[in-house]
């Protein structure tokens, strides 16, 4: 699914539009340049999942990890400087992304 933003206010619509279209989901793509505004989109996520947390660009720390309004945790990827599969392995995505819990 492509979908284009135009401005930040749509956002939040965006953003719960995203979590009512595929409720049993859990793991979800971003594809964009820097600055594109994938973190900014997925704090708005977060927020509609009762993220209290400050939410930021993992890009140093490759994965942010924050806790939902139950408590239960929500990864926030950035495969930025991923350069090889083995190095997405050693991280160990695979238990991340078979958690159960959502993956952005």
């Amino acid at each position: 699914m492509k979908i284009t933003i135009h401005s930040e206010e749509e956002l939040s619509i965006v953003a719960k539009a995203l979590l009512q279209e595929f409720p049993n989901d859990r793991v979800f793509c971003f594809y964009g340049g820097m600055g594109a505004g994938k973190t900014t989109l997925i704090k708005e996520i977060c927020h509609h999942l009762g993220v209290e947390d400050t939410t930021s660009s993992p890009t140093f720390a490759i994965v942010n990890e924050y806790s939902d309004a139950e408590g239960e945790p929500i990864y926030h990827f950035d495969f930025y400087r991923i350069k090889n599969l083995d190095e997405a392995y050693d991280i160990g995505y695979e238990e991340y992304f078979y958690s159960g819990y959502y993956c952005f």
